[in-house]
């Protein structure tokens, strides 16, 4: 019995030996699984994190695109601005802030929401971070010219927004290593108020991206963000098709309806403004005056405000007439004020109801979208306003100068000797700001983004031509293509090989669209072409099929 006994008690111990040695080996396919696994599955957050990057990247850019080509935005291209640090847990989480600074940089969480995505989470669960320049967030003016501010990876001005995955928590604080120069200040995010509003910035990122010098780190033991931004020139590619929209929704209806309603009823004359001159020395699109000039019918638009003071059209000549002038009045002449000119009588003989003539003339309303409305005029008797005083208006406009004339009878009621009486006129105004289609256009500068050409036969000084058959052509647009009394040309952004400021047509805009003349062209933006075209009359299909003409 011995003998099997010990037998069994040795196959015991060798079985026992293949259990450890099983074991053993377990362990160690486990240890080694486990240290396989571990950049695989860094491997995988990281693809989760780009993937997240992208996405928020193109929900950004397809935004802006969408909210520039909004006819009630007031400043195509804005961005949203980021989520409020105090939206954590709400139920605004994920909402933009209704209003952000557009002076400095803005920095919170990405509004997710807004931009129409779910939860944007990187490889670490958290939720992804967001920055905006200054000048980007709806303040005019913004336009092509506008410089994105952020710093990035160490290169100034180079980015419009930032995208940021913060990554898990860290604490660089315990390693004694020397903090390189990118890297202003060592972490400790794991506090317990990381997610307590208002969240703070440096719990979540590090180095420059907590102290407004973003970058993407690449492998680094101070930092684990990701970073993702867009540049000034995919903003504007973004942008462009929207502006353009917009230009042959609002702007040139806008235009169209000046020659045809306002040019008519205030100035006499159904007239387009001439261009202003572009091809000289001073006068690039980023110096033109913006005024237009005789014999000119292609170049920048004639957009120049009242206010910006480059073209006067205020009042410049002025007299009166009257059978009553000298027996029972005295014109006293007038004088200009800041706003209006001052017209003044003397009372001669009382007991009289004179009706005298007022003449005025203004320079450059050819040449201007100014507009003036007789029902302005304001007629005072020992200063109180004499109502309805105006009557037979009529205005014309020189085919020589550009320059418009007024007249108009006024209706004193009785005076006595002691009586004063003054007549003002208002200078003319605004027409393209007063027309909320169009306000945005030149409040935010775009004119100096756009080729502006109109046919002569539209003008002011049409001569013997006539639209049609004397119009312009724009190429490529649904026939007839050669119907056109207005062509607004937005450049792109500037191409590969440009120089700008330039006299030469060439820097800003690509093809036909470089030459003055009647001739222009519209296509598909490419490396080599960015330009986009609106025109009147301009003809599509709707979704219906339906043929529809805009400003015909």
């Amino acid at each position: 019995m011995k003998p099997r006994a010990a037998e069994r008690r040795r196959q015991r111990g060798a079985a026992l030996m293949v259990v450890a040695a099983l074991l053993i080996l377990g362990v160690s396919w486990f240890a080694l699984a486990a240290v396989n696994r571990s950049p695989v599955q860094s491997l995988e957050r990281d693809v989760i994190t780009a993937q997240s990057l992208r996405a928020a990247k193109q929900a950004l850019l397809a935004y802006i695109a969408q909210d520039a080509a909004r006819t009630s935005n007031g400043s195509p291209g804005r961005l949203p601005c980021p989520e409020l640090l105090t939206s954590i847990g709400t139920a605004s989480e994920g909402d933009a802030a209704a209003a952000c600074s557009n002076a400095t940089e803005v920095i919170g969480r990405l509004p997710w929401r807004t931009l129409g995505l779910d939860k944007p989470l990187d490889g670490a669960g958290e939720v992804l971070w967001y920055v905006i320049s200054p000048g980007f967030q709806g303040a005019t003016p913004i336009n092509f010219g506008t410089p994105g501010q952020l710093t990035y990876n160490g290169a100034a001005n180079a980015a419009v927004a930032v995208i940021i995955a913060p990554g898990k928590a860290l604490n660089t604080t315990i390693d004694p290593a020397a903090l390189p120069g990118w890297c202003p200040a060592k972490v400790n995010q794991h506090v317990a108020t990381r997610l307590t509003p208002p969240l703070a910035a440096a719990n979540f990122l590090e180095c420059g991206n907590a102290t407004a010098s973003y970058r993407d780190p690449g492998t680094s033991q101070w930092t684990n963000d990701h970073a993702i931004v867009i540049t000034a020139a995919e903003w504007a590619d973004a942008i462009a098709p929207g502006v353009n929209d917009r230009l042959q929704r609002q702007v040139a209806p806008a235009m169209e309806d000046f020659r045809t309603t306002t040019a008519v009823t205030r100035w006499g004359q159904s007239f387009l403004p001439n261009a202003s001159t572009l091809v000289s020395a001073g006068q690039e699109p980023e110096n033109n005056n913006l005024c237009g000039n005789w014999g000119v019918w292609s170049g920048m638009p004639p957009t120049a405000t009242v206010a910006s003071g480059l073209c006067n059209t205020n009042w410049s000549s002025w007299s009166s007439w009257g059978v009553d002038l000298g027996v029972s009045l005295n014109f006293g002449g007038c004088a200009p004020q800041p706003t209006y000119l001052r017209c003044t009588y003397t009372v001669l003989l009382g007991g009289v109801a004179p009706s005298p003539w007022i003449v005025a003339t203004a320079p450059r309303i050819g040449y201007s979208f100014r507009r003036f409305d007789p029902a302005t005029i304001v007629v005072i008797r020992n200063g109180t306003p004499v109502i309805n005083a105006v009557r037979n208006y009529s205005a014309s406009v020189s085919s020589a100068d550009g320059s418009a004339t007024i007249q108009f009878e006024i209706q004193f009621p009785l005076l006595s000797l002691i009586d004063t009486l003054e007549v003002r006129v208002p200078y003319a105004d605004d027409a393209l700001l007063a027309d909320a289609r169009s306000a945005w256009y030149v409040n935010n500068g775009w004119d100096r983004y756009t080729y502006y050409g109109v046919a002569r036969a539209a003008s002011s000084d049409p001569g013997f031509n006539t639209c049609p058959p004397t119009c312009l052509t724009v190429n490529g647009m649904p026939a007839p293509t050669n119907d056109k009394r207005l062509v607004l040309v937005l450049m792109g952004r500037p191409l590969p090989g440009t120089t700008q400021p330039s006299v030469i047509l060439s820097n800003y805009w690509e093809r036909q669209n470089q030459s003055v003349g009647v001739i222009y062209e519209v296509g598909a933006a490419d490396a080599a072409f960015n330009d986009r075209v609106a025109a009147c009359p301009f003809r599509y299909q709707n979704a219906l099929g339906a043929d529809v003409v805009l400003c015909n």
